[in-house]
């Protein structure tokens, strides 16, 4: 329910009145008496004046409910009164759903902000009262606080009177869950030979030793009070759960009566409604009592949400090894492994969060998986009280770009420039790449990266090499994938080529004890059997610019190489072509001059 805040004081006059057509008016939100309860069961169905009994009370929060929304059940109180309590109804992970307290009149209880982050929530507490008055067989009438009544057919019958006539016992239980019980006999069962009065109580109670008292009264005077401490001594057995009380000057009296009173603290084992088994024995008697533990409190719960989403790439194969963070209402904030102890789906790549409070969540990746793109956006996902399972779909990651290296070399290692290769890999990729080109993001000579690749099984190949080298023809291969972004496909070594020594003829001097401007005899000595005339000497000369023979080659070194890559070697072909041909021409020229 909401209150509008309507009222202005006097001083705020025309002004304030203005102001309310201008500014919307506030809402608060104030605490509700909500129609929760839905049944009440009192028992045992059948007591006596003076004796407890349990109330069971059930209860479902309506929708909407909000914390401070209150229930109240209203006791008969011509008839019963309850105890003054307080308790506290929990669900099993021992949160609160609700605090309650009781007077004498009613119990009411507040509920906390469980209703506000769960769904369904319902439960049940208990509250203890005490017959007060005979109602025969009529029943008794329970009243909710918003007028619903529930009837419980309870009998309450007219007790025998305060006085003990004979041996008996009973208890109640204590707002605090102590017990206190009450046994006593008349006097007439006390004899000098029967003074001792002894109490065997339940294994699953713990006596409270400074509790015990001894009271006395007559039928006359309804008051008990205590008789000195000296006329009795009290004796403890904890090993039996026994105590007894024996009476120094015990007085046979009939109108006298005797009162043992003491307190006992259950243990974990006794729990509400369980019968709790006394023994006591005076004199000659016995009486044996079961006393039904009766204590408040409540248990409940409530429903509350999951969420669910999973990890993928972009063909839809789950990935693992991711991380996100969740944050929620009343403070939900959690950041969540693939596969931790917050992760309620043990298969990898799918994700699932329980016992979450009603409300709007908001999911954030903060790890991709390894290989993958982080996604920089957020996700929302509501779990509600019609739709509980929550769900933040599939989160798709792009796998993160490759790169693949190499190196060419030649056989020393050293790095070699202007290579090219083709480089090919999947869905049809091919790209022809040069040293220090375009593609290559690695400017050293030798060294090449490529980069922005798919994953995938890469093959790569030289198809030219610097001048004067021989390619490697060795295929050389890579795979790129999410462990291994990088991929070093190795290197190419290429070959220096040896060098090819063309042919170079030489043109040989002429004699020189050989004039070559004197003409040889024509008239051979054996022609006139005399002998010849002796020619006068002529010393050669040295060749000058004007006498010099045509040319003289030298005897130059060229090499020559073969390549694969760089210019034609047709040009050193044809110069040494050109000098066997002059060397040739020489020769004739020189043999032509002997014969003449």
């Amino acid at each position: 329910m909401q209150k509008k805040i309507t009222h202005l004081g006097a001083t705020m006059g025309v002004i304030g009145l203005a102001l309310l057509g201008t500014f919307a008016v506030p809402t608060i939100a104030v605490a509700a008496e909500v129609e929760s309860i839905t049944s009440v069961a009192a028992n045992p169905s059948d007591v006596r004046i003076g004796e407890q009994f349990s109330v069971d009370v059930t209860f479902s929060a309506p929708g909407g409910t909000r914390a401070g929304d209150t229930f109240t059940l209203n006791v008969p109180i011509s008839y019963v009164s309850a105890r003054l309590d307080s308790a506290q109804v929990k669900d099993n992970d021992d949160n609160v759903i609700a605090n309650c307290a009781s007077t004498s009149t009613a119990i009411t209880c507040t509920y906390t902000d469980y209703v506000e982050t769960h769904a369904n929530v319902t439960g049940t507490v208990r509250f203890i009262t005490t017959a007060n008055r005979s109602n025969g067989s009529s029943g008794l009438d329970w009243t909710t606080g918003t007028g619903t009544v529930f009837h419980t057919a309870n009998t309450i019958a007219a007790s025998p009177g305060g006085f003990p006539w004979r041996l008996a016992k009973n208890g109640e239980t204590l707002a605090d869950g102590t017990i206190r019980y009450y046994s006593g006999f008349p006097g007439t069962v006390l004899s000098p030979n029967y003074s001792e009065w002894t109490d065997t109580y339940d294994s699953r109670l713990i006596l409270n030793k400074s509790t015990v008292a001894v009271q006395t009264r007559t039928p006359a005077f309804n008051n008990w009070v205590s008789i000195d401490p000296s006329e009795y001594t009290v004796t403890f057995d904890d090993a039996n759960h026994t105590f007894s009380v024996k009476f120094l000057d015990p007085v046979r009296d009939s109108s006298l009566a005797y009162r043992m009173v003491y307190i006992m603290q259950p243990s974990s084992g006794a729990t509400g409604g369980s019968p709790l088994n006394n023994t006591v024995a005076a004199g000659e008697q016995t009486f044996s009592y079961d006393y039904t533990y009766f204590s408040g409190g409540g248990g409940g719960g409530g429903d509350q949400g999951t969420l669910s989403w999973t990890k993928a790439d972009e063909k839809g194969q789950l990935l693992p090894g991711a991380a996100f963070h969740v944050v929620g209402p009343y403070g939900f904030d959690k950041t969540i492994v693939d596969n931790d102890s917050s992760d309620t789906n043990s298969a990898a790549g799918k994700f699932g969060l329980d016992h979450l409070p009603i409300g709007v969540y908001t999911l954030t990746e903060v790890t991709a998986p390894v290989g993958y793109r982080l996604e920089q956006q957020n996700w929302q996902a509501t779990v509600s009280s019609t739709q509980l399972a929550g769900s933040f779909g599939t989160i798709v990651n792009t796998p993160l770009p490759g790169t693949v290296t190499w190196r060419l070399v030649d056989a020393d290692g050293n790095p070699l420039p202007s290579g090219t290769f083709t480089l090919e890999g999947p869905n049809g990729y091919q790209r022809v790449i040069s040293d220090n080109g375009d593609l290559d993001t690695n400017s050293a000579d030798g060294e090449i990266t490529i980069e922005g690749l798919p994953w995938g099984n890469y093959t790569l190949t030289q198809t030219t090499g610097p001048a004067g080298y021989k390619i490697d023809t060795v295929v050389l291969t890579g795979t790129l994938d999410a462990t291994h972004l990088v991929g070093d496909l190795g290197r190419l070594v290429d070959t220096k080529l040896s060098p090819v020594v063309p042919v170079v003829p030489v043109v040989p001097d002429p004699p020189h004890n050989e004039d070559p401007t004197t003409p040889p005899s024509s008239t051979p000595e054996a022609s006139t059997g005399s002998t010849p005339a002796t020619a006068p000497y002529v010393q050669a000369q040295k060749p000058t610019p004007e006498n010099a023979p045509e040319a003289k080659l030298s005897n130059t070194h060229t090499t020559t190489l073969e390549v694969t890559g760089g210019e034609s070697p047709l040009w050193l072909m044809i110069g040494g072509l050109s000098l066997v041909a002059v060397g040739a021409a020489a020769m004739v020229a020189r043999k032509k001059l002997r014969l003449k």
